[in-house]
This record gives structure tokens, C-alpha cells and sequence, in this order.
């Protein structure tokens, strides 16, 4: 099937957005990989609860999981699909036919493992789906992929095309190693942006600071280029809990310190992936911009002393 006739399934299956729609953003959506070095940094955890967290400050998102073979975030979200990524990228299926809802504003493109599918699409075909997912599903503002850990020209390809991509590692030396190494051969690619560095399951500030240091350091002294500081997520017992019960830490009280991390860290890259949008646009919908804005000042304000991403992080060097 041709990328015209594909895209054309595409386009008569979506229903594209309107101005009228009471949306944030206008365009087409912004696409974000969430990928990591190493398996076990809590990468899919984080792409599942940032989804939640943007669709909950009114930013239409999808979530995908590029993980062809063992993805399972349509179990972490308690989700019952029956199509995935394979039913589109594969088989050149409806989009539509395989979202599911996972939350408020928020939706879910499940892994091809849920129908036992296990060969990767070739990198052209996974180009053709991200340029669709530009072109015609303008449904959502934003789109998350979550991709395999490691390093395979599928994931290169991906990152490349997206708007942004977001490094998750965590204090382990080996988790370390393994960023730096795919963060290295990512460069190697014609990336759209620096990218974003995350550093999960810390102690604090302090123990953040200096994994962004050590990171930052072969960076520079390799390299000549390094992410931005996204910020850190500190270890908290109601992650595990969360996932016993395959809800996002949001459900119930929401008021954990991961919960306010998880919130502050989301309206802070929406912040960054939105902030070139045009001046018609913010005009437009300069309500809803607002209340972004404000909802990610009032969780940083209460939990300014282990969120104060920006300044802290960056003060790495001195």
C-alpha cells in the first residue's frame, strides 16, 4: 500500500480537530519519545503518568508503545484492548479501531505484543506513522512514545522524527553508562532537538545534581552537546503501589511527592514543547494557557524544595 492510501485510511478514520474545539494548542500535535539506555530505569511508569498528568491539565494526548515485543502499558493502565501498534503500522489499520481511553483527555495506542505480533517494522515504515500521526491526528495536542530500551535503528529513526525525546536513566553507574552511550549514538542521527535528561528513583536534590554533573561532564568533554535538565524523580513508595493496582499515581488523593514531581515535571514540558507555538494561537486560547501555567506554579510552589528543577540542576558546574 502506498504512503498516500495509507495516509488517506488515515485521514477518513480521524476526526480532525477544529478551532472551535475547546483544545490548548493548534496544529498539528507534538511528538515526544520517552526512551532509555538501559531496561528498569522506570521509563514506561513515567511515559504512562506523564500522559495522565497532561491529559488532566487539559492537553489532549496519546500515549504509544513503540515497545513491539514486550510493551505492557496497556496492563500498567488496566486497559482492555484488542488492536495495537501493529494493527496500524503493520497491517495499515484505523487508528481509531486501536486507541482505547486510559484517563481524561488522555488515550492509549497499545503495544503490538498484545496480538502476539514479534517482528520490528522497518524504520520506513515507522517513519511513514510518525509523519501520519503529524499530518492527520490533530485530535491530539500531544503524542508520548514510549519506546523499547536500547539501542536499534527503529528507536533512532523515531527519536529523530520526534519534536523532543526525553533520556530517562537513574543513579546506577551502569544506567549512567548506558544513557551517555544511546545519548552518543543518537547525536550520530539528525535530531530535531538536544533532547531532555531525566534522572528517576533518587534520593533528593543533592544525589540529582550529581548524577546530572557526572552525566553533563562526559557530555561536554566528549561530546560539545548535552541535554537539558528536565529534573528528577525522587524513590516513593506509592509508584509500587500504583502499579499493584494499575492505576497512575493520580488516582485517589494524588498527593504523594511523586504525584506533585510527576505534575510539575509534565507542566514544565509542555512548557518547553509549546512555548514557539504562534502568537494567534496563544491569543486564542490564552485561557486555557493560562491555567496550564498556573497549575504548574502552584505544584512547584508546594514542593519547591525538591522541584525547583531549573536553577537547582543547573548549578551542577559549581
Amino acid at each position: 500500500m502506498t504512503e498516500n492510501r495509507l495516509h488517506n485510511r488515515l485521514s477518513d478514520r480521524v476526526i480532525l480537530r477544529n478551532s472551535s474545539e475547546d483544545s490548548p494548542l493548534i496544529g498539528a500535535p507534538a511528538i515526544v519519545s520517552i526512551i532509555s539506555g538501559k531496561g528498569g530505569v522506570g521509563k514506561s511508569v513515567i511515559a504512562y503518568n506523564v500522559a495522565i498528568a497532561a491529559g488532566r491539565n487539559g492537553i489532549k494526548t496519546l500515549l504509544v508503545d513503540m515497545n513491539w515485543r514486550l510493551g505492557a502499558l496497556h496492563i500498567l493502565a488496566n486497559a482492555n484492548v484488542t488492536h495495537g501498534m501493529e494493527h496500524v503500522v503493520a497491517d495499515h489499520g484505523y487508528v481509531r479501531d486501536a486507541v482505547v481511553s486510559i484517563g481524561q483527555n488522555a488515550s492509549l495506542l497499545a503495544s503490538a505484543s498484545v496480538s502476539g505480533s514479534s517482528d520490528w517494522p522497518t524504520s520506513e515504515r515507522l517513519a511513514e506513522f510518525i509523519g501520519n500521526c503529524r499530518e492527520t491526528l490533530q485530535l491530539y495536542d500531544l503524542i508520548l512514545i514510549d519506546t523499547p530500551s536500547g539501542i536499534n535503528e527503529q528507536i533512532a529513526t523515531v527519536t529523530a522524527l520526534s519534536d523532543d525525546f526525553v533520556l530517562t536513566t537513574n543513579p546506577e553507574i551502569t544506567s549512567i553508562a548506558d544513557s551517555y552511550g544511546m545519548y552518543k549514538w543518537l547525536l550520530s542521527h539528525r535530531l530535531r532537538s538536544s533532547g531532555s535528561l531525566l534522572i528517576n528513583r533518587v534520593s533528593g536534590i543533592e544525589e540529582a545534581k550529581d548524577v546530572t554533573a557526572r552525566f553533563n561532564t562526559l557530555c561536554e568533554r566528549f561530546l560539545g552537546r548535552k541535554p537539558l535538565p528536565l529534573g528528577f524523580l525522587q524513590e516513593d513508595h506509592a509508584v509500587s503501589e500504583a502499579i499493584a493496582r494499575q492505576r497512575s499515581v493520580f488516582a485517589g488523593t494524588g498527593t504523594s511527592i511523586i504525584a506533585s514531581q510527576l505534575s510539575a515535571l509534565t507542566g514544565q514540558l509542555s512548557a518547553r514543547l509549546f512555548k514557539n507555538r504562534t502568537a494567534s494561537s496563544i491569543e486564542t486560547h490564552n485561557g486555557i494557557n493560562d491555567r496550564l501555567e498556573n497549575n504548574r506554579m502552584e505544584t512547584v510552589t508546594s514542593a519547591v524544595s525538591a522541584l525547583n528543577y531549573e536553577h537547582q540542576l543547573s548549578d551542577n558546574k559549581e
